[in-house]
């Protein structure tokens, strides 16, 4: 079978996954034995031939976790495969679940394989191609240059992520959703409940996000000079950004080469640098141009008044065993009605910041004037008279959407969201609340997740005897990490036994952050321009930290949520782009709820990537606004 039949991820299903396996460990045996017979007799060391021996031996390892697979579902008795992990004493211990062939789970592992074949294979195949020329007199030529070295390293990654995750991916739960083929009555069931769209073609994708992808690979570039230079980012961008500007919108290959390098081998104080950077005032300014003009965008300062959820709480709830059951709080703990008795006081104290206070930023399409009854004012009244004169132009009082933002738990604000909130704002005509909650890896969890529970409880209780803002129903609305944290908040209300939102719109969430977790689109974060691998494990360790049941606490990963817990879910919209790394936990999500008959829905975006919402750029930007304001209203309408 050819390599084009063999590796068609279409018709993964029909393949032998003994046959993929064996096509991937020759051909990369085959690669390596011509490198290695060019490379033996050179006897120049220099920085390309050290790194290509590094490749080699990263792809050794590879190929030798794809050998013991292989030898595994060719032998029958659990003593067989005791032998052939005998023969593979070095990573044996990795493979200690499978016991038998029938351990393998084939369907992701096919699936993966593809990925290696067209992303890492054919990848190693051209850059050994360049690596080694064929001289004026026939012999072989290294060519040891600065960009080849890159390429070395950047592929040495690549490989790593094979390494690391291919363990994971064929010891994988038989029950697990990525297990079943496709044609499976559970993921017929699953598509019944997705809907599939396609608002731009790929290439129209492409040429749109060309600005998006420059400008993120030129911060990175920056940045990473500014480290190697020993300058604070403000002086280093201003100093270097003109010239770095004008060399890299030449080279611009060079620049993705440099900005590949910066992810992998980032340390965790400036990893998220380049996610900050929105943040920087002469950037933020520049970016607030556009955004769409609004009636009112103020900030209050939300006292944490409620029952704080703090890493002791959770390390007993771990003990006791209720981490992912129902079990109310006591409801005396909360505070009462009398907090807002007096409102003038309350009011200046939510408008006075304070680092032991949860920023949140209030949008709204007409004027609102906070500080004297909201609504009820004298701003309020012709608020009311538009509303009569005009009907749906003016802010609509069935619902409020209370919004946490994205940024890997590690960056950005409401303010950089502004992109799209204040289009979704417009466009709904409701109130938007968005919370600012700490950020990692100085508050890791769970003091994001106490961030957002105290704010929203407090919209909950107080947003109307204080702001003059009804709350009749909540739609709770989070991108991103943002989605991980209103996930996680809303089965923290239903332990709870509090008032849980009446609707979730998901937009590419993050609903496992576990870093021995497996899906086949992970695998996609190995050349993925928003969300690349590197970032995403730093995040994920920035975030939790140490001491946290990942895999099992619902608060942290959403999918790990109990039957018990989920049964209760509110309805719930997910936006889901087809090429997000991050995709297939969505799928995992869905089918959870499915099976517990919740009202769930998804749209996949074909040939979308993570973090759409940002890119202007993007044709027909505004359709996909339009949508996320029409699945708003949407939730509203069922809840």
């Amino acid at each position: 079978m050819a390599p084009e039949e063999l590796f068609d991820t279409f018709n993964v299903e029909k393949i032998m996954l003994e046959d993929m396996l064996s096509f991937v460990i020759n051909a990369l045996q085959s690669e390596l034995r011509v490198a290695k017979r060019i490379l033996s007799p050179y006897s120049d060391v220099n920085e390309l031939t050290l790194e290509l021996t590094k490749l080699f031996e990263t792809v050794e390892t590879v190929k030798s976790h794809m050998e013991l697979t292989r030898e595994i579902l060719q032998v029958e008795t659990p003593e067989q495969v005791q032998e052939v992990k005998e023969r593979y004493s070095a990573i044996s211990e990795e493979y200690g679940k499978i016991l038998c062939k029938e351990d393998i789970t084939c369907v992701p592992a096919k699936s993966s394989m593809a990925f290696i074949y067209h992303k890492m294979l054919l990848g190693m195949k051209k850059l050994f191609s360049e690596c080694f020329v064929k001289g004026v007199y026939g012999e072989t030529q290294i060519i040891n240059t600065e960009e080849n070295v890159n390429r070395t390293q950047i592929l040495i990654g690549k490989f790593e992520v094979a390494r690391i995750h291919f363990p994971l991916m064929v010891a994988l739960k038989k029950d697990d959703l990525f297990c079943l083929e496709k044609s499976s009555e559970v993921w017929q069931d699953l598509y019944d409940s997705v809907v599939f769209k396609q608002i731009n073609t790929k290439s129209q994708i492409e040429e749109s996000s060309r600005r998006i992808h420059f400008l993120i690979r030129m911060s990175s570039v920056v940045v990473k000079r500014c480290v190697e230079n020993k300058l604070t980012p403000s002086v280093g961008l201003l100093a270097n950004l003109v010239k770095d500007l004008m060399y890299y919108a030449v080279k611009q290959g060079e620049a993705d080469t440099q900005r590949l390098l910066h992810l992998m081998n980032s340390k965790l104080d400036t990893a998220f640098i380049v996610w900050n950077l929105p943040e920087k005032p002469f950037v933020s300014q520049f970016l607030a141009l556009r955004h769409v003009t609004l009636g009112s965008d103020n900030q209050i300062f939300v006292p944490r008044i409620f029952p704080k959820i703090t890493k002791e709480l959770i390390l007993q709830e771990y003990e006791d065993g209720t981490f992912n059951k129902i079990h109310p709080i006591n409801k005396a703990l909360l505070p009462g009605p009398g907090y807002a008795n007096n409102r003038g006081q309350v009011v200046k104290d939510i408008f006075t910041p304070s680092e032991d206070k949860v920023p949140v930023r209030i949008l709204s399409a007409d004027p609102l004037n906070l500080r004297e009854d909201g609504l009820l004012s004298f701003g309020g009244l012709k608020h009311r008279v538009k509303k009569t004169l005009h009907g749906s132009s003016v802010n609509d009082e069935t619902a409020i959407v209370i919004h946490i933002h994205g940024g890997g738990f590690v960056s950005l604000s409401s303010l950089q969201h502004k992109v799209y909130l204040a289009r979704w704002t417009k466009n709904s005509k409701m109130i938007h609340f968005s919370i600012d909650y700490r950020l990692a890896p100085k508050n890791q969890y769970p003091d994001p997740l106490d961030d957002v529970w105290q704010a929203y409880l407090w919209i909950l209780n107080y947003a109307e005897t204080v702001l003059g803002i009804k709350t009749p129903k909540i739609i709770l609305a989070g991108d991103s990490a943002g989605g991980n944290l209103a996930t996680c908040l809303t089965l923290r209300l239903i332990r709870a036994g509090l008032q849980a939102p009446h609707g979730l719109l998901l937009v590419y969430p993050c609903l496992a952050v576990d870093a021995k977790s497996y899906t086949p689109s992970y695998f996609l974060s190995i050349e993925d321009t928003m969300l690349p691998y590197s970032l995403l494990k730093l995040a994920a360790h920035a975030y939790t930290g140490e001491g946290f049941k990942n895999s099992e606490d619902p608060f942290i990963t959403p999918i790990a949520a109990s039957d018990e817990l989920l049964e209760k879910m509110p309805p719930v919209t997910i936006l889901c782009p087809a090429e997000d790394p991050l995709g297939d936990d969505n799928w995992r999500f869905m089918a959870r709820l499915r099976q517990l008959n919740r009202n769930a829905k998804m749209i996949v975006h074909e040939h979308l990537s993570h973090g759409y919402l940002f890119h202007e750029e993007l044709s027909n930007y505004d359709a996909y606004i339009d949508e996320s304001c029409e699945e708003i209203k949407r939730l509203v309408s069922i809840a």
